[in-house]
């Protein structure tokens, strides 16, 4: 078994959705560990705070190739990950271990008509989140401060 590390970067990720054109940004074998590194906000980096912004994550919003924009939706992913020997129709068990934020702010968008809720949201909102834990969600969560 081994471990891979998958950082975000503009090799590794894409924007708006999945694609089967995609090359694999990492090949494993089935029992492999691998953590994944991914960042969010593509669409609203121009209003976040500076804690939002690493030079990595400006540097996927500034030079993200066109073919790395392959459908409507907003989020980055990172991927697609390749597993060896595994066939079309072959059920794949993925366990996640752990997620935890690595930047001391989140945030929250609203887009009138979208989500689960669309009836109740009739005004867009953005609101980034600054708060005061990095690393794993079990360790417990700290005050939060709204920007």
């Amino acid at each position: 078994m081994t471990h891979h590390l998958l950082k975000a970067n503009c090799q590794t990720v894409h924007l708006g959705g999945f694609s089967p054109n995609l090359k694999p940004a990492l090949i494993v074998d089935s029992g492999d560990r691998i953590d994944v590194e991914t960042y969010s906000g593509f669409y609203v980096a121009d209003k976040a705070p500076p804690e939002f912004l690493t030079p990595e994550f400006l540097d996927i919003c500034q030079n993200l190739s066109i073919d790395r924009k392959v459908g409507p939706g907003p989020h980055l992913l990172t991927g697609p990950i390749y597993v060896n020997n595994a066939e079309p129709g072959d059920v794949l068990e993925i366990k996640i271990e752990d997620v935890y934020p690595s930047l001391p702010v989140g945030f929250n968008a609203i887009r009138p008509g979208w989500g689960a809720l669309p009836q109740y949201f009739s005004e867009p909102k953005l609101r980034f989140i600054l708060h005061n834990f990095i690393g794993p969600i079990n360790q417990g969560v700290n005050r939060n401060r709204r920007i």
